[in-house]
């Protein structure tokens, strides 16, 4: 056995040890690494940046504790380090003050001094280039800036993402663009993820009508639920024909409705929707010549939705994704490929070729290239009326555009598949 006294030695330096590499008190108020509470200063701390232990002293040892807080006003946020040993605080400017914060952030040396630095993924204002830059440690935490030459891989995978990225709405617990370029306008009641950081989510959801609700034998609620998106101020899309790529993550209620459309008071019309008979098109006959096999104002003219089916487990139905792009009178371009009900499926459109007027397109469902078919760039100069989700039921996450072509499907897929919520 091992003597008490011996016991008491040890425990005093474990105390010792502790107290000299996890700050004596963190003086924010915050009893561990996760806690989110005010404390009694007012301070709060912003779950969605990173908290963590990091070497900002240069000791050494990650034992000082560094997060994102503000006090009341959120132009006060900033990132904020207590202490280890000595206690004392570290902290940057605030974002009121020009500081740039990002969800994809880390902290890593990217100096001689040994202490660590917060590093985070920004869009370089003078080349509008995605970088990895740190705000370096000294007697603060910035306002000096160090590019990163060597980021983490992870972070070197979301700096790939981020090129060309004109639009990138997550949607797995904010409804922010991540690339700070378009802004949102919702209608009617649609459902944004709140909770921060969760393992699962159901990402944005629209006029749901889950299988739950179907099985308690629930009617189907009123279609109301859209989000209208684009550029700020106008919410218009600027020279669509730059747009290159599009993708998502789509579950889909019932087989029927938009993902996303954009149209010019039924003139030019780019979209992908799902074929459907409860909200049907009204196509003109197929027979006729093809300026004017459909005319925009007639697919934009909806009938009146009925009631949808409900989907019995087991026997769900399928049907096609279906995308097009108009000028006018005319049908560009057309393609389909395989949708299902009540699973998560992920959608890529994209061309082949970035700088061609008449691009390659294809159509990737799951990974897998479904379809490819000669077309063309979306023909018109700016586009008024951009909507996600109309007329849909169900849920989308991860949605982005590019200006380029997307030939990382695969990685693209895999960002978020994770997190998608097995039944939402």
């Amino acid at each position: 056995m091992i003597p008490w006294i011996t016991l008491i030695i040890l425990g005093l330096l474990v105390g010792y040890l502790v107290s000299e590499t996890v700050g004596t008190k963190l003086t924010e108020g915050f009893g561990t690494s996760l806690a989110s509470s005010d404390d009694d200063s007012g301070w709060t701390r912003d779950m969605r940046y990173t908290g963590t232990y990091a070497n900002v002293q240069g000791l050494g040892v990650a034992g000082d504790f560094c997060r994102a807080v503000y006090k009341k006003e959120k132009d006060s946020l900033r990132i904020r380090c207590s202490l280890a040993g000595r206690g004392g605080i570290l902290e940057s400017p605030t974002v009121g003050s020009g500081f740039r914060l990002s969800r994809d952030d880390y902290w890593k040396t990217v100096t001689d001094s040994g202490k660590n630095d917060y590093c985070r993924i920004l869009k370089d204002p003078d080349t509008e280039k995605w970088i990895a830059t740190c705000a370096i440690t000294g007697k603060g935490i910035g306002p000096r800036e160090a590019r990163d030459p060597t980021p983490p891989p992870y972070i070197k995978s979301l700096l790939a993402a981020y090129k060309d990225c004109i639009a990138w709405y997550r949607w797995r617990d904010d409804s922010d663009d991540y690339t700070k370029t378009m802004m949102l306008a919702p209608e009617g009641f649609p459902q944004f993820p709140t909770d921060l950081n969760p393992v699962k989510t159901r990402g944005l959801q629209l006029n749901r009508w889950p299988q739950a609700s179907q099985d308690a034998g629930m009617p189907a609620p009123r279609i109301q639920d859209s989000v209208t998106w684009g550029e700020p101020e106008t919410l218009q899309l600027s020279n669509p024909s730059r747009i290159k790529a599009i993708s998502m993550w789509v579950w889909l209620d019932t087989l029927d409705g938009r993902i996303f459309e954009s149209s010019n008071n039924g003139a030019d019309l780019v979209f992908l929707g799902v074929d459907t008979v409860t909200v049907p098109l009204n196509p003109m006959p197929i027979s006729q010549p093809q300026a004017i096999e459909v005319r925009p104002d007639h697919y934009l003219a909806q009938k009146k939705p009925v009631e949808p089916e409900k989907c019995i487990p087991g026997q769900e139905k399928a049907s096609s994704f279906i995308f097009e792009i108009w000028d006018k009178e005319q049908r560009l371009l057309s393609m389909r490929a395989p949708a299902k009900q009540h699973e998560w499926q992920h959608v890529v459109l994209t061309t082949t070729d970035s700088t061609s007027f008449w691009p390659t397109w294809t159509l990737w469902v799951n990974g897998t290239l479904i379809t490819k078919k000669e077309g063309r760039s979306i023909p018109a100069l700016s586009l008024a009326n951009n909507v996600i989700g109309k007329n849909m039921r169900g849920c989308i996450q991860d949605f982005r555009v590019y200006t380029r072509p997307i030939t990382e499907v695969k990685e693209t897929m895999a960002f978020s598949q994770s997190f998608l919520h097995p039944l939402p």
